[in-house]
């Protein structure tokens, strides 16, 4: 899994009515207000975890290459748990299951038009990884590489014939062969492939972090629905006893389920940006 990390700058008038919540709070000392999340203010507790603003793209079961909006998918994800667990909480409520499942499918359709809209860059971004995994690879279509690979055919050529040359080669095996005008040639060209491969891969990522970004409302949107929906669920069906609520419900099962979510999540190293 790679992981890229995007700050969204939020309005500063949004985050004056936020700040004053949990200024006082022990959790937030370090927050970055300029640069934080709507995701940290739904979960005010959870702000330490850091998950807020990141982008990973992840190879599926297939080899296909896709990628998540960490904040997005953990908070739809989330919601999505309260819905079945509001109607599994009553067994007089379980037929509610279908309205659920036909709920979630829209919302699953309607964040992968969004995303749609990325598609392109995406798939851009994605071919470049690819080729920085073989980066010296003449299909890459890279200048610098195929450079590379017609000094490496030459340099087979002249080692097959021409003898002189390997009997001066032999007789010198204690020289350091990295030293040599020939090898230095090779690792030049072999280190300015990779460092364009990476500045393509660079100018893809930030592209493809601006067009998220560029669609930020839309994302927003869907994930709104999801909370409306899923919250007048719990509402009307698992808050029937306020105590519940209190003690029971949103301050125990629904707290541990996103801890554990978010340290999982955490625990495959999503921290780690490529390098």
């Amino acid at each position: 899994i790679k992981k890229y990390s995007v700050f969204n700058q939020i309005n500063d008038g949004m985050l004056e009515n936020k700040k004053n919540d949990v200024k006082n709070n022990e959790d937030h000392k370090n927050v970055d207000y300029k640069n934080v999340n709507f995701l940290q203010y739904d979960f005010k507790e959870l702000s330490n975890y850091n998950i807020a603003d990141s982008i990973d793209i992840i190879q599926e079961k297939e080899g296909h290459l896709d990628f998540i909006i960490i904040p997005y998918y953990i908070y739809i994800d989330y919601h999505k748990h309260i819905s079945y667990n509001s109607i599994y909480h009553k067994l007089s409520t379980f037929w509610k299951y279908k309205d659920v499942d036909a709920f979630i499918k829209n919302i699953n359709e309607k964040y992968d038009q969004v995303k749609s809209k990325c598609n392109d860059i995406n798939n851009d971004l994605i071919a470049t990884i690819k080729k920085l995994e073989h980066p010296y690879d003449i299909n890459n279509k890279n200048e610098d590489s195929y450079r590379y690979d017609i000094s490496e055919e030459i340099d087979d050529r002249s080692e097959e014939t021409d003898e002189e040359i390997e009997e001066v080669e032999d007789n010198l095996q204690d020289t350091d062969s990295s030293n040599t005008p020939s090898n230095k040639k090779k690792n030049d060209l072999m280190n300015r492939t990779f460092k364009k491969m990476m500045d393509e891969y660079n100018t893809k990522k930030n592209k493809l972090i601006q067009c998220i970004k560029n669609h930020e409302n839309d994302f927003n949107k869907i994930c709104m629905d999801m909370k409306n929906f899923s919250t007048n669920l719990f509402q009307q069906i698992s808050c029937d006893n306020i105590n519940f609520c209190d003690t029971n419900g949103i301050k125990y099962h629904y707290d541990e389920y996103i801890n554990k979510r978010i340290l999982s999540i955490k625990s495959i190293n999503l921290n780690k940006d490529i390098s």
